[in-house]
């Protein structure tokens, strides 16, 4: 998703034209609409061609191994391997989510491939060049993937830490850092944080602070196994690190990308507001 597009438009008069709030879910049952239909679409193609090749039509029979048919199976494999990684999001590590995700910029590629086949190339047949149609967005996206890092990206200092335990083996990590001068963010957004003594990937959590606050709160519940969250965890709650280091006099250093997302609520349209909490991280 275009990340900063929409929290910079959550700001502005489209918001109440565009249910932003909502573009994380629209983009998840977009997504899934698309796997669907390009699943069926190719069960209907072995189908067809499949009863015209038992009728003894070769022509048929030789469309299950042609170049675009190659091109189309890899698409569908593709978008089954990331929708089927997004419905288990929430039990596989976040960077192996977020990696495959990026399998898209590779399947729009293998689309151009899938229309340029040999009887395009060869001027046999006119096949319509839908990569043409989605090209501007696709480079929209990259200037706004671009934008996040030049625009809201900082180095900040962690100012305190505690590693919660809980009754039934739940843990938590409360994170407090110095929040940047330039990052201004209103109650509902997220940032992403990045680590340097744990790894080179980026997290997003909910920031936890008030926005009036010159501390950036972050409330992270921990996954155990090879999870970020867990290697976190055992940065912060030893004494020392695996150097030796005395944890307490290190300045560890965070990174903070965002803020991103739209806002809970304009609070300025009401008088009252009723928050519920249903979770952390």
């Amino acid at each position: 998703m275009s990340r900063f597009s929409i929290s910079a438009l959550s700001e502005s008069v489209v918001d109440k034209l565009v249910p932003l709030n909502r573009t994380l879910r629209m983009h998840i049952h977009l997504g899934y609409t698309m796997v669907v239909i390009v699943f069926f679409a190719t069960l209907f193609f072995f189908f067809f061609f499949g009863l015209i090749c038992a009728e003894g039509d070769d022509t048929f029979c030789a469309k299950f191994t042609s170049e675009i048919m190659i091109t189309g199976y890899v698409i569908l494999g593709m978008m089954l391997i990331i929708g089927g990684t997004s419905y288990f999001r929430h039990k596989i590590p976040y960077e192996i989510f977020y990696g495959i995700h990026h399998l898209v910029f590779i399947m729009y590629f293998v689309t151009i491939a899938h229309t340029l086949d040999i009887e395009q190339r060869s001027g046999m047949k006119e096949r319509s060049q839908t990569f043409k149609w989605f090209s501007s967005t696709l480079l929209y996206y990259f200037c706004d993937r671009a934008a996040m890092h030049l625009n809201h990206r900082y180095d900040t200092r962690l100012l305190a830490s505690s590693t919660v335990s809980g009754s039934s083996g739940s843990k938590m990590i409360i994170l407090k850092l110095d929040r940047p001068v330039l990052l201004a963010f209103k109650p509902g957004q997220y940032a992403f944080l990045r680590c340097p003594m744990i790894d080179t990937s980026w997290h997003p959590f909910s920031i936890a602070s008030c926005p009036e606050s010159s501390q950036l709160h972050f409330y992270i519940e921990v996954f155990e196994g090879k999870a970020w969250t867990k290697k976190l965890w055992d940065l912060l709650d030893n004494e020392t690190t695996s150097s030796g280091q005395d944890v307490s006099n290190l300045q560890m250093m965070f990174e903070v990308m965002g803020p991103y997302g739209t806002s809970i609520a304009k609070t300025s349209d009401y008088s009252h507001i009723l928050a519920v909490g249903g979770g952390t991280g």
